[in-house]
């Protein structure tokens, strides 16, 4: 999450290192910056590569990559006020944890967090919707015709 003075980071990766800390970094007016490593609780999972969006005053986290080289298929919701954790706990059924370049979060008429991931290995796409009221996911069928590349979808 970013506005024009304020980023707040969430995990990460250093070598074989996975961090679940939240970091907030700050810019101030005389363009130095503060850093606080500690900002709010840590992540409930130690998490590389996964996708976040801001919606509303949540942060949904989905996907990634934890140490050693486990894919996570969980997705957590940071409220920004509260600085809580909160995990779904349902599971969309694409059958791979979303993470890396392969995969891209974004929102859908306002109320939906869609997950498109793409699998090199088996050239195939998933994309789920996660619907924010229900917390429930629906898998849309693969036609084929769909492709995740740098961040976006192409038909």
């Amino acid at each position: 999450m970013s506005n024009s003075t304020t980023l707040i980071a969430f995990g990460g990766r250093h070598s074989n290192d996975h961090y679940n800390k939240v970091t907030k970094i700050e810019i101030t007016e005389d363009l130095s910056v503060e850093i606080q490593y500690d900002w709010a609780p840590p992540m409930p999972k130690k998490l590389a590569y996964h996708c976040s969006l801001l919606v509303d005053d949540s942060v949904y986290i989905h996907g990634g990559i934890e140490y050693p080289n486990i894919t996570n298929e969980d997705t957590f919701v940071f409220n920004m006020h509260t600085k809580k954790w909160k995990n779904i706990t349902t599971k969309h059924d694409c059958g791979q944890a979303p993470a890396h370049h392969k995969t891209v979060c974004y929102i859908w008429k306002g109320s939906n967090l869609v997950v498109a991931t793409f699998d090199t290995r088996l050239k195939k796409t998933c994309t789920a919707i996660l619907d924010l009221e229900s917390e429930t996911w629906t898998t849309l069928k693969d036609d084929g015709r769909n492709y995740v590349v740098g961040g976006y979808i192409f038909k």
